[in-house]
């Protein structure tokens, strides 16, 4: 007896059935755009559903899914109920019954077809799905046709919706990317509803709302919709519809405002290099993303036109970038409400997400410039020249840059590329290690030497060994100088030497700097001493640890430390293990002493506190400079913000990079 109580499904079922699933043009395409060899065997994608496949989706309370509307837009949703809501029927049926809302989309489509609208001719709507367990990052796929569906409306904003889903393509994905959080179902009523049809093809586009681009910008999880139609028809037997996961720190996914133009960029991370969702974005140039709210459960879904784009072009768009999926929005639907899951936890990133990848407008606009020129053409020539210990964890390197070097303020930086030095190999998964696995070889250090000259040549960076890191440990372990390198650019922003002719330096100051910080001030204290005429007196608030008190030694180095119109004097903050202070030849008492003995520094076995910058009778009349990790940086701005001093007088540099 057939499963759905017709003999003749069985002939419907063999129609759809599919034994292998080769690469379509549309995925070989995007591997070699990028060099890669294909890579996808046809085994991986299996006919039917794995037993471990349909236990897990009986045991899930939300799935994503996608399908076509009658104008053939992939549109993508999440629907939720109790446990048990998924119903596998055989290895190749689910059926699914939930409360919908129902101005979603997704169950628009549904409806249309329903209701005979566009093309179909009275073939089955494709659909994808995508199982997601939040709590422990697995996750599967499954594509096929719907065999059966079934709208109701309840109430003014939901609809019960009955699915039976016919499954040909059945895959495991690997849990990277995925945000983990605890999510319970708990229904709620739609409320209010925004939507918008653009124009069409070529035409006026899109504008979203702010509560859409606040959406946008919180969002660490997406679920991104595409389609495959052989030979242009849904109902060839090699179409399909794709869905998949994609993650991020909040504001992965780009916004690009163009006149009246929204384009949403999404970045490419590394994955399988099988490239599904891409492939079919070059195949048919649609695409459809849903970007959930989990805190409020307001829903976000967008539609629209498709490109990828690749290496020096996605370059130029998003520095550092060598694949990105551009969608034109031509419609969206915001829902409030409409997604019935509370969340119970925390949100935990996952340890393989990369940095923010930025828009080469964003990076100009937040002063990053130099991070915006990182073509391969643009890129400059640096010679290492000189390997200089500063302390065990600590060493300066100093580079030769073929042609002269422009717009190095001291206190700035410069930006490395290490492609072609290091060579580092693809990797699907690396839990020891996950950021290897997106690392784009690109590092930037503060430059610690000294120029005011448009015509320097060379420059120098203090680096600490980050034992477990790739990069530090190459440079810490070079015997020799022989080591040449791409130079993307030199910028930054943070220096108290004014970047306008005609402006002089502060009369006082106050430098705070926690650790590494210290190398911009390092860079800036070198150049006010060998500026003639420099007048101005700087109190500097240092707080370290074990062998960075090095670099507090660099700046007594200097000949001009104290002068009769240039006055650096401070406090220094340390502590330390009980290993280090056997390792130095002096002990803290003595340099306490040597340092007090100037009456220019006082020495503090302790960490630095807000008592310690409002003692300071005139910090009110002083500039404030900032720099050290993260933690530090940000309990002294709040500081700096209780004692009075707010605004343009306070300036902060950082390590994310």
């Amino acid at each position: 007896m057939s499963l759905l109580g017709d003999p003749s499904d069985e002939i419907l079922l063999a129609q759809y059935t599919k034994e292998r699933h080769d690469q379509h043009f549309g995925e070989r395409h995007v591997q070699e755009q990028l060099g890669i060899a294909k890579s996808m065997p046809p085994w991986i994608v299996q006919p039917e559903m794995p037993q471990q496949h349909s236990d897990f989706y009986a045991n899930l309370h939300y799935f994503s899914i996608a399908t076509t509307d009658s104008k053939n837009r992939p549109w993508a949703t999440i629907l939720t109920s109790p446990k048990g809501f998924i119903k596998p029927l055989s290895s190749s049926i689910l059926s699914i019954s939930c409360i919908v809302a129902s101005e979603d989309p997704f169950v628009r489509a549904i409806v249309e077809h329903e209701e005979g609208l566009g093309s179909s001719e009275g073939k089955k709507l494709l659909f994808a799905g995508l199982g997601v367990d939040f709590t422990n990052r697995r996750r599967n796929k499954v594509a096929g046709v719907i065999l059966q569906s079934k709208v109701k409306k309840l109430s003014k904003g939901s609809s019960k919706l009955e699915l039976t889903l016919f499954t040909n393509e059945n895959m495991g994905n690997c849990p990277k990317y995925i945000t983990v959080r605890t999510l319970q179902y708990a229904f709620q009523e739609p409320e209010k509803v925004e939507k918008r049809e653009g124009t069409g093809k070529g035409k006026e586009g899109i504008e979203l709302d702010k509560r859409s681009l606040d959406i946008i910008s919180k969002a660490s999880t997406i679920f991104f919709a595409t389609r495959h139609f052989d030979n242009n028809t849904a109902y060839e037997n090699e179409s399909d519809i794709g869905l998949n996961h994609r993650g991020g720190n909040p504001g992965f996914v780009r916004v690009d405002k163009r006149e009246k133009d929204t384009f949403v960029m999404l970045p490419d991370f590394s994955g399988n290099r099988f490239y599904q969702s891409l492939g079919n974005v070059q195949s048919d140039g649609v695409a459809g993303i849903v970007f959930p709210d989990f805190s409020t459960g307001d829903m976000l879904h967008i539609t629209g036109e498709a490109t990828n784009i690749f290496n020096e072009e996605a370059n130029s768009l998003m520095p550092r970038t060598t694949l990105i999926t551009q969608i034109r929005i031509t419609s969206y639907t915001l829902l409030y409400n409409s997604l019935s899951l509370s969340m119970n936890s925390p949100e935990k990133l996952s340890p393989y997400n990369p940095p923010l990848r930025y828009l080469k407008w964003e990076l100009e606009k937040m002063g990053r410039g130099a991070y915006a020129g990182g073509g391969s053409g643009e890129k400059k020539v640096a010679s290492l020249v000189v390997i200089r210990e500063v302390g065990s964890m600590v060493k300066e390197f100093t580079f030769r840059v073929k042609g002269n070097l422009e717009n190095v303020r001291p206190g700035g930086y410069a930006i490395f590329d290490f492609k072609g030095a290091v060579n580092l190999p693809y990797m699907h998964m690396n839990p020891g290690q996950p950021q290897l696995v997106n690392d784009d070889l690109v590092r930037t250090w503060t430059i610690s030497s000294s120029s005011s000259s448009s015509e320097s040549t060379e420059i120098s960076c203090m680096i600490k060994l980050n034992p477990s890191g790739l990069i530090s440990p190459f440079l810490h372990s070079l015997k020799k100088v022989q080591l040449e390198l791409g130079l993307i650019g030199v910028g930054g922003d943070f220096s108290c030497f004014p970047s306008e002719p005609n402006v002089v330096l502060p009369k006082k100051m106050v430098w705070v700097s926690g650790g590494i910080g210290i190398t911009p001030f390092l860079s800036m204290y070198r150049a006010i001493s060998s500026l003639p005429g420099a007048e101005t007196d700087i109190f500097l608030y240092y707080s370290c640890r074990d062998d960075d008190l090095h670099l507090f030694f660099e700046l007594l180095k200097d000949p001009n430390s104290v002068t009769s119109k240039v006055r650096l004097h401070g406090k220094v903050f340390h502590t330390q293990s009980p290993a280090f202070l056997s390792s130095l030849s002096f002990s803290p008492l003595e340099l306490q002493k040597k340092l007090e003995e100037g009456k220019n520094w006082s020495f503090e076995k302790r960490r630095v506190m807000k008592e310690d910058l409002a003692g300071l009778n005139d910090f009110k009349k002083r500039e404030v400079y900032v720099c050290g990790p993260g933690g530090l940086e940000e309990r002294v701005v709040g500081w700096v913000e209780e004692i009075g001093v707010k605004g343009k007088q306070v300036h902060r540099e950082n390590f994310s990079f």
